[in-house]
């Protein structure tokens, strides 16, 4: 399954994007969504974000993202675009498996 993705360059270099990260024939999970320090609060990752679930729902696919919800900046920007809040997750992680498997 091809992997979408969302850039968008300015002086010639590449300053935001928005990529998925997994991808069903029904589902897409977006990811990789990042503007570079000095063009932040120009509304990049919103654009990239328009254009990329543009693209995905065109194609019959669910958008889903994962974002730190107490950033009250993120919240909005995703609220706006049409992201609902459907429940929280939790990165949990074994010390004692990972000390097992990278000794």
């Amino acid at each position: 399954m091809k992997l979408e993705r969302c850039f968008l360059k300015k002086d010639d270099h590449i300053v935001s994007c928005a990529l998925t990260t997994t991808e069903t024939a029904e589902i897409s999970m977006a990811g990789g969504i990042f503007t570079k320090k000095a063009y932040r609060r120009q509304g990049f990752s919103r654009d990239c974000m328009l254009n990329l679930c543009r693209d995905l729902t065109e194609r019959l696919k669910e958008v889903y993202l994962f974002y730190d919800s107490d950033d009250a900046a993120l919240a909005k920007m995703y609220g706006d675009l049409g992201f609902e809040r459907i429940g929280d997750w939790v990165l949990a992680t074994s010390l004692e498996a990972f000390s097992r498997n990278h000794p």
